[in-house]
């Protein structure tokens, strides 16, 4: 079920009124909002169900564990398992076809025949996501600043919770699992943000997100011998909004869906394309994900505080996972790399401005600012050329009809570059403009705001193409 099917409208209805009728029973509460989160996953494919609940009740049973240990010795070896048995099975779904093919082509190369054995493995639909989630999990328990599920239900619900299960936001035991175990909402804690964060998600996902797909971008990514320069400059450009609205789109949906059911879940982007260097667009971008990154790879290895070259390798490694995590494919590795080199070399430059006396925390003039965000945004959507072209082959054909400069192609669509301002001025004026909206909904009278509800519900759904494709972080 899509969230913007009308399926998934009558199946949250539903939800919705169950979980608010049973309120003053907390625990049925709980069983009722974990039944409808295995209903809305195991509707997709019964086998990520049996998946999701193999890994769920396995990671709460390590987590006893390692909360259990008599010795801080003990609690490491029941982390080191928990960990291997998670990245095992992650690295088995999503990861065997490319150890397949690789082995093969290296094999090749050498003269040799290697072949590992034929399986076709399905990759679960949000296995990294909660994956991500178990070993936080696990790794805060470790290291005592994480809250401990004493109860297999409210494990359970905080590893499947739906809004959030299939493309985050990656949530931590204390911003959510709190939630859980503590006492029942009232009264839903936000009405109004949460009905204007879903209409949000909508609007970027329903018609700027699925309109630039089908006008533009999967034919110049599929195909790029077919159009001109200048068609896939724009396209480029017009993917980078797209992927921008298509998951910032969903992480609205999920907060309000969240908040609607009595819970806040953490933002998950702050107008990335306004960063001024790459350090600040990842701090902007894919927030909870980016700070799992930091807190459970880039820290572990060294972080900055070793020698400035150790520095730079460990923001490189960990941008490389970060590309392999987006797919099991090399394409994703280059791009992680783009990203981890210009990490390092941003690094790198911040520490020898440091040296030489810049204040680089304060005020900055307004040209290095301006150079660098249109350095840092140039970065960011030219590297998209990887990550979205089919394999690194299209990739190349895509970067070298870019640069030929040809005229011929299918010519411009003006409404793409509409659609693009306008999903780029959601970057920079989308939190500043639904605040405006909540202020203006607020001071109306409660009578008359159920009709606004309805109303801007029929808007959106007029504008709403026939078909909308499925979020592009599903595949993650």
């Amino acid at each position: 079920m899509q969230f913007t099917s009308i399926p998934f409208a009558y199946f949250f209805l539903l939800t919705l009124t169950l979980t608010w009728l049973v309120r003053p029973w907390r625990r049925v509460q709980k069983g009722v909002l974990l039944s409808a989160s295995y209903f809305f996953y195991g509707y997709l494919d019964l086998r990520l169900l049996a998946l999701l609940l193999v890994s769920s009740v396995m990671n709460w049973a390590l987590g006893e564990a390692i909360a259990k240990s008599t010795s801080r010795l003990h609690a490491k070896h029941w982390l080191w398992l928990a960990l291997g048995l998670n990245l095992l099975t992650l690295g088995f779904f999503k990861y065997y076809g490319l150890l397949q093919r690789t082995v093969e082509s290296v094999s090749s190369g050498l003269g040799l025949s290697m072949h590992l054995p034929l399986m076709e493995v399905f990759v679960p639909l949000g296995i990294s996501f909660y994956t991500f989630q178990a070993i936080s999990y696990l790794v805060d328990l470790y290291r005592g600043d994480g809250v401990r599920a004493h109860r297999l239900l409210d494990f359970l619900l905080f590893m499947g919770f739906f809004p959030k299960l299939v493309a985050g936001p990656i949530t931590r035991s204390r911003q959510f699992l709190v939630q859980i175990t503590g006492h029942a909402e009232r009264r839903i804690p936000d009405l109004s943000r949460a009905i204007w964060l879903i209409a949000s998600g909508f609007f970027k996902k329903a018609f700027i997100a699925s309109f630039l797909a089908t006008r533009l971008v999967e034919d110049a990514f599929v195909a790029p011998e077919n159009h001109s320069s200048l068609e896939l400059l724009v396209a480029l450009y017009a993917y980078s909004i797209q992927v921008f609205c298509d998951f910032s789109g969903y992480t609205d949906f999920a907060r309000g869906f969240g908040l609607l059911l009595g819970f806040e879940l953490p933002e998950n982007f702050n107008a990335p394309y306004a960063a001024t260097s790459i350090g600040e667009f990842w701090r902007r971008w894919h927030m909870t994900f980016s700070a799992w990154l930091r807190d459970y790879v880039y820290y572990p290895l060294g972080g900055s505080k070793g020698h400035p070259l150790r520095t730079a390798m460990n923001l490189v490694v960990t941008f490389l996972i970060c590309g392999l995590w987006h797919g099991a494919n090399w394409k994703f590795v280059i791009w992680g790399g783009i990203h981890g080199v210009a990490l390092a070399l941003h690094k790198l430059m911040r520490d020898y401005r440091r040296g030489r006396g810049v204040d680089i925390e304060g005020p900055q003039p307004w040209y290095w600012l301006a150079g660098g965000w249109f350095i840092t945004f140039h970065l960011t959507v030219f590297a998209r050329v990887f990550f979205q072209s089919p394999d690194l082959s299209t990739a190349g054909t895509y970067i070298s009809t870019l640069f030929e400069l040809t005229g011929t192609g299918r010519g411009l669509d003006l409404g793409v570059i509409v659609v693009s301002l306008i999903g780029l001025g959601l970057n920079f004026h989308g939190q500043r403009s639904r605040a405006m909206l909540l202020k203006l909904h607020d001071s109306l009278p409660w009578q008359i705001r159920p009709a606004v509800w309805v109303a801007v519900g029929l808007a959106l759904v007029a504008i709403k193409p026939s078909a909308v494709a499925p979020f592009i972080y599903f595949q993650f």
